[in-house]
C-alpha cells in the first residue's frame, strides 16, 4: 500500500475506530448463500450507523466526488469504483510488479489475474523477453576482435 494511502487509513482509523460486525466470509465462485458467516471489524459505516454498502459508497461518496472533480471516461460516463481496481491492477502489471504480488494485494488468485489481464502480461513478457535476449546475446564480432 502506498505510504500516503496508509497514512489516510491510519487517520481514518484514529477518528473512526473499527467496530465489530457480522459479515460473509466470501469464497470465490460460490453463491453468497453458500458462504459461511463470521465476525469482522469494519472501518466504514454510514452516518446512520449502518455498515457501508457498496451502493451507498458509490452514490453518496464516489460519484459526487468524481462530478465535483470533473472526472469522466472517454464516453462521458463516470468511472465506477471497480474501474479504479482495474486501473490499479493494469498499472501495476505494466510497470513490472510481479503477478503474485498484485494478486495478493487485490485479493485474487494469480490464475484469475492471468485470465483477466493476459493481454497485459503478454506485452510485458515480450518486453522482458527482449531484455533477456539482449543479456544473453552473442557479442558482436567487432567487440571480440577489439578485446583480443
Amino acid at each position: 500500500m502506498p505510504p500516503y494511502l496508509l497514512e489516510a487509513v491510519e487517520e481514518h482509523t484514529e477518528r473512526f475506530p473499527p467496530r465489530a460486525t457480522e459479515t460473509v466470509l466470501w469464497e470465490h465462485r460460490r453463491k453468497i448463500d453458500d458462504c459461511k458467516r463470521g465476525s469482522t471489524r469494519a472501518l466504514f459505516w454510514t452516518p446512520h450507523d449502518n455498515l457501508m454498502y457498496c451502493s451507498y459508497f458509490n452514490e453518496a461518496l464516489w460519484k459526487p466526488a468524481l462530478l465535483k472533480l470533473g472526472i469522466k471516461d472517454k464516453d462521458g460516463n463516470l468511472p465506477t469504483f471497480h474501474d479504479l481496481r482495474h486501473t490499479f491492477i493494469s498499472t501495476c502489471l505494466q510497470n513490472g510488479i510481479p503477478e503474485h504480488t498484485v494478486a495478493a494485494w487485490v485479493g485474487t488468485s494469480v490464475e484469475d489475474l492471468r485470465r483477466t489481464y493476459s493481454h497485459l502480461l503478454k506485452d510485458h513478457a515480450d518486453t522482458h523477453g527482449a531484455v533477456a535476449a539482449s543479456l544473453t546475446a552473442r557479442p558482436k564480432l567487432s567487440a571480440v576482435r577489439d578485446a583480443a
